[in-house]
């Protein structure tokens, strides 16, 4: 199966909220899930051969869930901050859950920052 749907995490300390859309851009899931690789993963299942990348901002919570993710075999970047800040900007409401829809530009052009994830 092609990989064309991207994630975007939002993470705080115990909760992540998960926003998953298709390469056209429409929501297939949204969903809050604990702050737990394993959880996350598990939210994943159904979408794991389809995801082509999955989004997390840079923080130290975020930089550790991307490590434990890419553990699990998941194809994550970290997103800098700043960078999301500047898409996130144009958008009246700031909340998680617009924070994880920004996530998912990972897919759309944002670069990554180099972290050593190993």
């Amino acid at each position: 199966m092609e990989a064309d749907i991207y994630v975007g995490l939002d993470a705080s300390l115990d909760e992540t909220s998960l926003c998953i859309v298709n390469q056209a851009g429409k929501t297939e899931r949204e969903t809050k899930v604990a702050t737990d690789p394993d959880a996350i993963r598990s939210a994943l299942d159904n979408w794991r051969n389809r995801i082509a990348r999955i989004g997390v901002e840079a923080s130290s919570i975020g930089i550790w869930l991307a490590r434990e993710l890419q553990r699990l075999g998941l194809p994550v970047i970290v997103v800098e901050a700043r960078h999301m800040r500047s898409s996130l900007s144009a958008m009246r409401n700031k909340t998680d859950r617009n924070d994880a829809l920004g996530q998912r530009f990972s897919g759309y052009g944002v670069n990554g920052v180099y972290v050593i994830l190993s």
